[in-house]
């Protein structure tokens, strides 16, 4: 190595020491790389993998070549309607007089196809030497800077051959933030863009960037499971109208029904005795006569549809979970109260659950969900993680919340094997009543993920999602978590043939541990979890909101010209002022972020400068009015609690209208 090398090196380390000393880290524990620099003279012009070179030529011919190619035809993601930003019906009482405005202005058939300003991302599938770094940190619209790069030595080699101070430098001067990732696999690189994601947020997500630098299989393989995944990043929850029906029903549920409840943050007494978490996927019917073998050895949760099979088959399960508000879940348990006696079970559900679903159980337990709005504004403090997207998720959450450090999972496939063989034959998915059931899981798979025994298995986004998250949890909870389904692998859960199982040592009463289970949780009467809840200290709340947002507003009009720059100072408000105004981030946080979504679609593809200034100054005053807004409307479901109001927004007149906007 020349001095001059040396000296280079030495920069770099003290470059990333400053600026992203994790990833320096990473690269200083690689003790003995298997890929070595190639030279021309003193230039580093390749990286020499042991059979062959990184690059087909020299590094800084490629990235000329690579480089003009991106400047003249660059991969984008491109989203060529609005639909993408879960329009609620909320939301279109905000977009109807920007569709105005737009027509007042003759600014809709001049939009660009893409985002001109305001772009949030730029993924580069490749760091090699980083010969094409400087120019990319130099000229991208992006915010934010994505490196990928599986083969973290490539990375190591790079402190030899470019300024990292440099790109550090002008990364800072140009507003933009730069994330390393050295995951190794396809699936772990796309973990990582999401948990990035969702940490920053999805805004502006629209008109990001691809840039490809070097050809492998797991960076061909991470970008085409990007691209797949990418499309459901939009999707998002707590839009007003669905806040306040899961608030209507938890108000319904805690004011109606006596129960227990299950505080997913207090330490349980551990429990030794298995517990069996049944979904209704396919793989279930091959192992129910397992599961009723050593039913009296275990405790059983039933997770949505997969009580019909359970109770099919003569096996009455101690508890029976519930996760979602629709009406599918009262509809699905009426109709096995038709065949089947519940007389036993012990429900544990959501509190958003219709409350029709609590007149079927004799012993209820509630759990909160705790990125629910009722979580925040009518709990006294107890709320469950990791309880969704899917019951299976909430069975999961519930046993290890619990206790349970022996979980045990049947039937929950996350996917399907074959076609049409999407949940158990004994399920409500195949009999008659529920053909629609069937056939809305027919066409939805269109991912392919590891098999839990090998192979592979179909699945779609909510699937692997719910599988996703109970890798999460099990990072957090760490029971030990054996997966006997054959449907998708879950990373952290063993696989366990459902044969191999012994529970013979098991010598402990399970209705003796039920009982012990709900001992250890608190019990309420019919109303009296409200008297925990400070309701006017709430209203109040929504009421400072509206004079601290017309200031906040003020200021952003203000010192404030881009959509990317008003959302930041809006992430800040919220960080600031959560706590202060929390019914209403609550229950209309969708809801806001929806509108400045929809708006920023827009407004970023105004090629005119002064034409897009314009929109946005008349986007801030209309946002500023809608969020005001909002804010009485939680107000006014906040005195439906403090009124024992059904209805929290009297006759919904309010939403109704909102929502006939569609």
């Amino acid at each position: 190595m020349t001095k001059a090398e040396e000296a280079i090196v030495k920069r770099n380390v003290a470059a990333f020491e400053k600026n992203d000393p994790e990833t320096l880290d990473r690269l200083a524990a690689i003790s003995d790389p298997i890929t070595s620099l190639v030279y021309d003279g003193d230039k580093i012009v390749n990286i020499d993998l042991g059979g062959g070179e990184l690059y087909p030529k020299p590094a800084e011919h490629w990235t000329e070549d690579q480089l003009e190619d991106f400047r003249e035809n660059p991969d984008r993601l491109i989203f060529k309607d609005p639909s993408h930003c879960n329009l609620s019906g909320y939301s279109f009482k905000f977009f109807k007089p920007m569709q105005n405005y737009f027509a007042k202005k003759n600014i809709k058939e001049s939009l660009t196809a893409g985002p001109v300003v305001d772009i949030g991302f730029l993924f580069v599938f490749g760091v090699g030497l980083g010969y094409h770094l400087r120019e990319i940190v130099e000229t991208t619209p992006a915010k934010r800077i994505i490196l990928i790069e599986p083969i973290a030595e490539f990375a190591l080699h790079s402190l030899h051959a470019i300024e990292w101070k440099d790109i550090f430098r002008i990364a800072k001067k140009r507003g933009i933030t730069i994330y390393f990732c050295l995951e190794e696999k396809p699936d772990e690189i796309v973990g990582f863009i999401e948990h990035t994601l969702g940490a920053v947020g999805n805004t502006f997500l629209d008109g990001s960037y691809y840039c490809p630098h070097y050809y492998s299989w797991t960076l061909k393989q991470s970008y085409e499971l990007l691209q797949e995944r990418i499309k459901h990043y939009f999707i998002s929850s707590g839009f007003i109208e669905d806040e306040i029906g899961m608030m209507e029903n938890t108000h319904t549920n805690i004011k109606d029904f006596n129960f227990h409840l299950l505080d997913g943050r207090k330490p349980y007494r551990a429990q030794e005795m298995p517990a069996f978490v049944v979904g209704s996927g396919p793989s279930i019917d091959k192992d129910l006569p397992i599961i009723k073998k050593w039913r009296e050895k275990a405790i059983v949760f039933s997770c949505g549809t997969a009580l019909r099979p359970l109770l099919s088959n003569g096996i009455v399960p101690d508890f029976h979970v519930e996760l979602e508000r629709d009406d599918v879940v009262p509809r699905g348990l009426n109709k096995m109260r038709e065949e089947f006696d519940f007389s036993g079970i012990t429900l544990i559900t959501a509190t958003t659950v219709p409350p029709e679903v609590m007149e079927m159980f004799d012993e209820r337990v509630y759990y909160f969900r705790a990125s629910l709005s009722p979580a925040h504004l009518l709990s006294p403090g107890e709320l469950l993680d990791h309880a969704e997207p899917m019951v299976s998720n909430s069975g999961y959450a519930t046993s290890t919340a619990l206790g349970f450090r022996n979980v045990y999972l049947f039937g929950v496939d996350c996917g399907q094997k074959g076609r049409g063989q999407h949940h158990s034959k004994h399920s409500l998915y195949f009999i008659d009543g529920f053909e629609d059931w069937d056939e809305e899981c027919q066409n939805r798979y269109d991912r392919v993920v590891p098999g839990n025994f090998g192979g592979t298995a179909e699945t779609f986004w909510a699937f692997d999602l719910s599988r996703r998250m109970i890798t999460e949890g099990q990072r957090i909870m760490r029971a030990n978590l054996f997966n006997c389904s054959d449907g998708a692998l879950i990373r952290g859960a063993q696989p366990k043939a459902s044969a191999a199982l012994d529970f013979s040592n098991i010598t402990v009463d399970r209705k003796t541990v039920v009982q012990r289970l709900k001992d250890q949780m608190r019990y309420f009467e019919p109303g009296q979890i409200l008297e925990e809840i400070d309701i006017d200290e709430q209203i109040e709340a929504c009421d400072a909101f509206k004079k601290a947002f017309q200031d906040f507003s003020k200021e952003a009009l203000d010192k404030e010209k881009s959509f990317f720059g008003f959302e930041r100072r809006l992430l800040d408000f919220h960080d600031t002022h959560r706590g202060d105004y929390l019914p209403v981030f609550a229950m209309a946080g969708g809801s806001i972020n929806s509108m400045l979504r929809l708006a920023a679609f827009f407004g970023t593809r105004i090629e005119d400068t002064r034409k897009r200034n314009a929109f946005f100054r008349f986007f801030v005053k209309q946002f500023e009015e809608r969020c005001l807004d909002l804010a009485d409307l939680c107000h006014e479901a906040l005195t439906g609690v403090k009124e024992g109001r059904p209805n929290l927004v009297g006759n919904k007149a309010i939403i109704a209208e909102q929502t006939a906007a569609q």
